[in-house]
This record gives structure tokens, sequence and C-alpha cells, in this order.
């Protein structure tokens, strides 16, 4: 079995190699090992010390006096720097934007055709929701088009895109009351209005922050059938 030589014995065959070392420089070439150990014995250890080896030592390592010169004491890091109590109250949290698509038909007059969206994540308190429809103004809250939704934090903005013979279309709670959202996702619903097939379609954005942060996520939001991304 190969033996590996510990910590210490390795320490003290460099210890051992510079004493002799500053042994031979004030050895007479070809003297013997008995002459060296002599030597060895009278040499003044203080002066190779002072005049060998402590000016390498001095110029390798930072003193601790030099160490605080030149670097940041506790003290001056503690009142240099911000907290993170300090940092939470003076900058705002950066929220992400969870987005997604969605697609929802149906076939004959009166069905009807809905779906659920999860973002993926689970909010301290239900989100501000808002559906809106095609050709509607974007209420406040929401910004950006079906094509580039985004919201303020807090929000919960549907934007549609489509909608081809379905009646009203609304982002419910599990009360379907419209414009309402659970903490973990919320509905689309709405009714075919004539015989024949319809649909509505579109994009939504979440943007978790106020009293509506994020206290559990998942890797990825999605709306029933259909992926959804995180961005910002």
């Amino acid at each position: 079995m190969k033996h590996t030589p510990s910590r210490a014995a390795v320490a003290a065959v460099a210890c051992l190699g510079l004493l002799f070392g500053g042994v031979t420089a004030v050895t007479p070439a070809g003297a013997s090992f008995t002459d060296a150990a002599t030597a060895a014995a009278q040499l003044n250890w203080n002066r190779v010390w002072n005049q060998q080896l402590k000016p390498k030592t001095d110029r390798r390592y930072y003193t601790k006096a030099k160490s605080n010169r030149r670097y940041y004491t506790k003290r001056q890091t503690d009142s240099t720097f911000y907290s993170r109590t300090e940092s939470d109250s003076r900058f705002e949290t950066r929220h992400q934007a969870y987005r997604g698509t969605y697609f929802i038909s149906g076939n004959g007059a009166g069905s009807l055709v809905s779906d659920s969206i999860s973002y993926g994540a689970t909010l301290a308190v239900a989100p501000t929701a808002h559906y809106i429809r095609l050709g509607d103004p974007v209420p406040a809250g929401c910004s950006g088009s079906a094509s580039a939704p985004n919201a303020d934090p807090g929000h919960l903005c549907v934007f549609e895109a489509n909608a081809v013979n379905v009646g009203p279309r609304y982002v419910t709670d599990t009360t379907f009351a419209p414009n309402t959202a659970t903490p973990t996702g919320a509905y689309l619903y709405a009714t075919v209005a004539a015989a024949g097939n319809g649909y509505y379609a579109g994009t939504w954005v979440l943007r978790p922050g106020g009293s509506a942060t994020v206290t559990n996520s998942r890797q990825a939001p999605s709306l029933g059938r259909v992926g959804a991304e995180i961005g910002r």
C-alpha cells in the first residue's frame, strides 16, 4: 500500500531543509555532515531568523496592522454597506411576470366554453383580476396588449385577441363572480352564442406584488391544456 506522508512530516522535512540550507550558507564546501552539525550548534539562530527567514515572511504576508490599514474592518464594512433590512426598505423588489396563452372553444348554442388558469405559484392573497375583451380600453393595473401583455404588481390581466360566436366572457374565482381570481389561479368562461362552433383566445399575465406576493411556486405556470412562461 502506498504511504502518504502526513502534513506534520512534510512540515518537519521543510524546516530541516531551511535549517541545513542556512548551515550550508555558512559552512565551507566539502565539510562533513559532522562538521555541518557542529557548525549548526554554533550558529547564532537569532541572526539566521532575522537576516534570512524573517525578511522573506515579512515580504510574503501582511501583518495584522498592515491588513487593517489595507482592508475594511468589520465596523467600516457595517457603516459602508447596506444591511439586508436597509436594502429591503430602500429598494423596490423586482417582481417576475407569469404569462400564458389561451384558446377555448365549444359547439352548440348555450354550450359552456371554459378553462382554468394556473399561475404555477401560490400568492398570499388573490390578485386583482381583469378580463379585457377585444376592443375594450385597457383598465388601470394592466398595460400593453394581447400581443405584449403586462400588469402592475398584484394584478392578473387577461387580454382577448379573438372571439367568435360566444357571449360575454369572464375571468372568475370559484364563486364565478366576474373579474375575480384565487391565490393559485382563475377560471375563464363563456357560452356559445348561436348554433355552430364558438371560441375565444388571447393571452394573460400575472405580476405578483403588494399583498399578493408569492409564498410558494412550481417550475412553470400553465393554462389548462396550454403551457406558459415566466418572464420580466
